[in-house]
């Protein structure tokens, strides 16, 4: 990106790159940790999310979308929380660590004591890093990196995509009558959005 840039050659820059980290990211996402991390979310009986930052945004992202998750969700986004929450989890929850370079000594701490706690743990990152180890499951999220000051965070686009395709496979496991609950949900919000008549 150059200073010079018209607003049309920005579009046409961050639209390119984007489309071609996210390609890099799908051809090198391991498919047999994104099946086990679907399964064990489909088995949870209670989902944590967990991230700072940009990745605390993609945490949000995630709890947002717990009706597909079919289960309890949160985010947590404050470390005290984070240690309150991750200390009081048990088998049968699933820890959902978010940070793209796997290196925030606090998220691999809370990965370290939702584990000790019995919990599962699933890590989403950018590499093969310390927080890594930390995890039942991690999805490693490849992204070009891109020094550039005027970069979009794709690392944080890249995640808001795999949390999609978590959640919405999940969601397909899900019994016919939480998907009719789901398809009821989805009408509701829709009324929500058409204006009524005065």
């Amino acid at each position: 990106m150059l200073d010079t840039d018209e607003p049309e050659i920005v579009a046409e820059k961050i639209f390119d790159y984007t489309m071609t980290s996210l390609d890099w990211a799908r051809s090198r996402l391991d498919k047999a940790a994104l099946h086990k991390a679907i399964d064990i979310l489909a088995a949870a009986r209670s989902i944590e999310f967990f991230g700072f930052g940009a990745s605390g945004i993609v945490a949000r992202d995630a709890q947002q979308k717990f009706p597909l998750f079919g289960v309890p969700c949160g985010a947590q986004l404050d470390s005290h929380q984070q240690v309150m929450v991750a200390s009081m989890m048990k088998p049968g929850d699933v820890a959902f660590v978010i940070s793209n370079t796997g290196m925030t000594r606090s998220i691999i701490e809370i990965a370290r004591i939702a584990r000790e706690n019995g919990a599962q743990v699933i890590g989403l990152t950018g590499s093969d890093s310390p927080l890594a180890s930390y995890c039942d499951v991690a999805l490693i999220v490849e992204t070009l990196e891109n020094t550039n000051m005027y970069t979009p965070t794709i690392s944080r686009i890249a995640a808001l995509v795999v949390v999609d395709i978590l959640s919405t496979s999940v969601a397909m496991r899900r019994s016919p009558e939480e998907q009719a609950r789901f398809q009821q949900m989805k009408r509701q919000l829709s009324d929500l959005r058409k204006m009524q008549p005065l």
